[in-house]
Parts: C-alpha cells; structure tokens; sequence
C-alpha cells in the first residue's frame, strides 16, 4: 500500500468516524429541540464521501468493511443532510430526522441503547 493510499484510508475513516459522531449529536440535539451546529452539514458530505471511496475500494478488491457502504447507505446520509439543511432554516427539527439517523447508526453497528446510555 502506497504512502498516498495509507493518506486516503486513514481520511476515510476519519470522516466515517466524524459523520457518526455528528449523526450522534443531531439525535441528541433534536430529542432536546437545541439548534444543530452548521458544520454538520460539511462533516455529512465527507461522510457521504467517504462511503463512496469506501465502495470504490470493495470493488477494487482493497477495502474490507463490517458494513454495506450501498446506495441506501449514501441515501441515508443524504436524507439527513437534507433534514439538517430544513432545521438549520425552520429552526426545528424535523420529526423524521431523529428515526433516519438512528437507521444510519443501526447499520454502523451502533445501537439506540448504547447512544442513550451516552452521558
């Protein structure tokens, strides 16, 4: 593996790993009706991103995951996007970002019992 193949890998991960953190505290933001953060939407685009260098990578034989980085994935995450850009201008969340989100995090392995056990 190249020196700008490890660069990339390790980008990867660190948006996958930023998204989710994002997605976390959009559900916990919502639950609360506390405004969002802008940023989010920049760290759910590299996220979306990601997912497709991800895919790139299953497909060219280089990437292993415990996940399916399909296109219900990458719709997900542009839903939430899309929800996040409505809250941002309505000042409220909508009432199906907090169920699309958690759907996001089930597939990543990450359960709606283990976000609430967050402190």
């Amino acid at each position: 593996m190249s020196t700008g193949d490890h660069d990339r890998g390790r980008e990867i991960v660190q948006a996958i790993s930023e998204g989710l953190n994002c997605m976390a505290n959009l559900r916990k933001l919502a639950k609360a009706n506390e405004a969002p953060p802008p940023e989010c939407v920049t760290e759910l685009d590299a996220m979306e991103y990601a997912f497709q260098g991800v895919r790139q990578g299953i497909r060219d034989g280089a990437v292993e995951t415990d996940f399916v980085a399909d296109d219900a994935l990458m719709t997900g995450v542009r839903a939430v996007r899309g929800l996040v850009l409505d809250w941002l201008s309505t000042g409220r969340a909508p009432p199906d970002l907090v169920p699309q989100i958690e759907e996001i995090l089930a597939r990543m392995g990450i359960t709606v019992e283990y976000l609430d056990s967050e402190p």
